[in-house]
């Protein structure tokens, strides 16, 4: 509101300069006065510019209210997905939220929830209220991961998966077997085999493994005995060191040299097959 200003000659007496006086107090609340001839009054009020308007003061004011309850101005004022801060806008009204969460939980437990506890069950366990504001996982990310982890040769447990993506599991069962004691079904005859026969290398390594295992088998056992005789692993040593003439390689190099002469047959029963057109 501008201040009212009277202006007064030199020769004024008190009683002008009393009339004037009034007269200056009586704008701010008169709409009409009278003042004697050649008294001035003006107004005085700070100069204006071309910003200084109510416009700018509301919208500070309401940038600072903003700032105040959500800690930020974009996500009200900013442009939706400039210069990538929508993230940064999300950690700014969850960090708000949990503490706003944590003061009134807080102020909850050491207040009334102390005070009715210790007046109702004196010396009881005082318990506690919190708030879970954290955003749920994202289980398609969490499954995705999963699957990852399984392709490197782990999987998870059944209590893994009814803690992380909730209950209603259940292991997948297996193919279903045949059963040996069932009737042939019709056709069954013509079906293509389950699988393929090995070939004769595949064949003559496995015999081979089968010729030599009751030999090592043999050697394992004698190891056994003696672990379970010894009581320290000097006597170990001098056990094994015994036994050494005891595990001779006749019978191991034995299966071997059968081994190799089926090798070889088989491979010059191959060559002969090529040469004549199978």
């Amino acid at each position: 509101m501008p201040t009212g200003v009277g202006k007064y000659d030199a020769t004024a007496t008190d009683g002008e300069k009393a009339k004037l006086l009034q007269a200056v107090r009586a704008i701010q609340t008169d709409s009409g006065m009278i003042i004697p001839k050649g008294m001035e009054i003006e107004l005085l009020e700070a100069a204006r510019s071309g910003a200084g308007d109510y416009g700018a003061l509301q919208e500070a004011m309401n940038a600072t209210i903003a700032k105040v309850v959500l800690g930020q101005t974009a996500s009200s004022q900013g442009t939706p997905g400039k210069l990538g801060n929508d993230q940064l806008q999300g950690d700014v009204r969850a960090d708000i939220i949990k503490a706003d969460a944590d003061l009134v939980c807080e102020s909850w437990n050491l207040g009334p929830a102390r005070w009715l506890t210790e007046a109702n069950f004196p010396g009881a366990a005082i318990p506690r209220v919190f708030r879970v504001t954290a955003e749920p996982e994202d289980l398609t990310a969490r499954a995705e991961r999963d699957g990852k982890v399984k392709a490197l040769g782990y999987k998870p447990t059944l209590a893994y998966v009814t803690d992380t993506y909730g209950p209603g599991w259940e292991p997948a069962s297996d193919p279903a077997k045949p059963d040996p004691n069932a009737p042939p079904q019709p056709g069954a005859q013509f079906a293509a085999p389950a699988t393929q026969p090995q070939d004769p290398p595949a064949q003559m390594v496995d015999q081979l493994s089968d010729n030599v295992a009751p030999t090592a088998e043999a050697w394992l056992d004698q190891v056994r005995v003696l672990a379970g005789q010894v009581d320290s692993l000097d006597a170990l040593r001098d056990g094994l060191l015994a036994l050494l003439p005891d595990m001779t390689l006749d019978q191991y190099a034995a299966a071997m040299q059968e081994g190799l002469a089926a090798a070889a047959l088989a491979g010059r029963y191959e060559v002969l097959q090529d040469a004549g057109g199978g």
